[in-house]
């Protein structure tokens, strides 16, 4: 079995500023307590078997676990007794053997571990979701994909996330230029991706409009639509001719972030809590409640609203939420909680050891 070991990259919203890495490891084995114990909950996310059981060198950790279904409570691993594992799917002609990196965790830390696939007869694929405590007020969303199934030249299951904004929030706003027909359709269908330019005029991370007009490449994860004002008001500068604005009003190119069931890295969205009322992305102050919908290749064999799957996350600020696609992409499912979510509460922290 396979186990992710992913790093986070830091990505700002609101402000939107750059920002740097952080990294997370893997997952673990059933045992009971002492010093070097892991407290992981089990997440069955394998579309292909009914349920699914784990075995660790102290005994069970899990057995019978349904689809869609996680254990009850964060179960202790005590990473002392070893690190193989032995993992059982219901109909699978074998079990799996596997071993996981549990000393990358630090002493009692929480997560969820979620399977997501399998890779052949004896290989499966998982990954963990560190419950990362914070002490300060930002938001984090991590999103992820764990369709159990990898893109191909045949399909391309990856998404994209968009932020449901006002234009004036996302930088799209008539000033000295006006672009009339534009801002009308971008107050129908206000949603905007997270991108850098591709070789434009900054590398700043910004917001752009995802509606009808923009092109997603849903393999490599460029968007090309139309810049925001002040990067067009830039573009014609003082005095422009007719040339000019028509070259200007041409739709640019921008990275965007695609989540693909393959993915070797989770991005954290990172935006401050919502101060006086509103920030970039909405919601209560005090909060980090935003609404996003994701857009992707795979949906497009769907009606609209199978296309348009979106997502209203609702959390306190200091949390880190995780947004995770899973099962097959023909009527995928969602896991989503928080790390502020009673029903995924942090294991107890002992006490440090007494020194001498």
């Amino acid at each position: 079995m396979k186990w992710s070991n992913k790093s986070h990259g830091l990505i700002s919203l609101g402000a939107v500023v750059a920002a740097s890495l952080l990294t997370v490891s893997a997952c673990g084995d059933g045992g009971g307590g002492g010093g070097e114990v892991v407290n992981f909950y089990i997440f069955n996310g394998y579309a292909g078997s009914s349920s699914m059981s784990l075995y660790g060198p102290s005994g069970t950790i899990v057995t019978g676990l349904g689809f869609g279904a996680r254990s009850g409570e964060a179960i202790a691993i005590d990473r002392n007794l070893g690190t193989e594992f032995t993992l059982v799917l219901d109909g699978a002609p074998q079990s799996i053997d596997l071993t996981s990196p549990l000393f990358a965790l630090y002493p009692h830390e929480t997560g969820t571990m979620l399977l997501k696939r399998r890779s052949g007869l004896d290989e499966a694929d998982a990954t963990t979701y560190r419950h990362v405590q914070s002490a300060g007020n930002d938001c984090r969303i991590v999103f992820d994909n764990a369709l159990s199934t990898l893109s191909d030249g045949l399909g391309n299951f990856g998404y994209m996330v968009a932020f449901d904004m006002t234009p004036a929030q996302a930088g799209y706003a008539d000033v000295r230029f006006p672009r009339t027909n534009l801002m009308t359709q971008v107050g129908r269908d206000s949603y905007y991706y997270l991108v850098t330019d591709e070789g434009g005029l900054s590398a700043d991370l910004k917001m752009v409009w995802a509606g009808p007009g923009s092109r997603v490449d849903f393999v490599g994860g460029s968007v090309q639509t139309f810049s925001p004002t002040l990067e067009y008001e830039e573009c014609l500068g003082e005095d422009p001719d007719g040339a000019q604005v028509l070259e200007c009003q041409e739709p640019v190119l921008y990275r965007g972030t695609l989540y693909q069931p393959e993915n070797t890295e989770q991005v954290i969205v990172n935006f401050q809590s919502t101060v006086n009322g509103s920030n970039g992305l909405g919601g209560a102050a005090g909060t980090c409640n935003t609404k996003f919908r994701i857009f992707s290749d795979f949906f497009n064999i769907f009606d609209d609203e199978r296309k348009q799957l979106r997502g209203d996350v609702k959390y306190g600020g200091g949390n880190h939420m995780f947004w995770i696609l899973y099962g097959r992409p023909v009527a995928p499912l969602v896991l989503e909680f928080a790390t502020d979510d009673s029903d995924y509460p942090y294991a107890e922290l002992p006490a440090y050891p007494a020194g001498p």
